[in-house]
């Protein structure tokens, strides 16, 4: 994500919006990570996330974690660093 227009903050939120970036629908996702569509569907309305399936999704997509739960706008690894 290397835009400048609003970035969603919740992780839930940032998963829903990189699936779409990737024109992935929750099956699709479901399917590429093995998290199942209804935990993809929970997380993506704000439920919790476990550690695993937080590291799964930020390897999956690519972005650190730092990114996912809002704690920075650098979406790539290491853009802190």
């Amino acid at each position: 994500m290397h835009r400048t227009e609003y970035l969603p903050a919740t992780f839930g939120e940032r998963v829903r919006e990189l699936r779409k970036q990737r024109k992935l629908t929750m099956d699709d996702l479901a399917l590429r990570t093995g998290v199942s569509k209804s935990t993809i569907g929970r997380i993506e309305k704000g439920a919790s996330v476990s550690t695993d399936y937080a590291l799964l999704l930020s390897d999956f997509f690519g972005v650190s974690l730092d990114f996912l739960f809002g704690r920075t706008n650098h979406s790539t690894k290491g853009a802190d660093s």
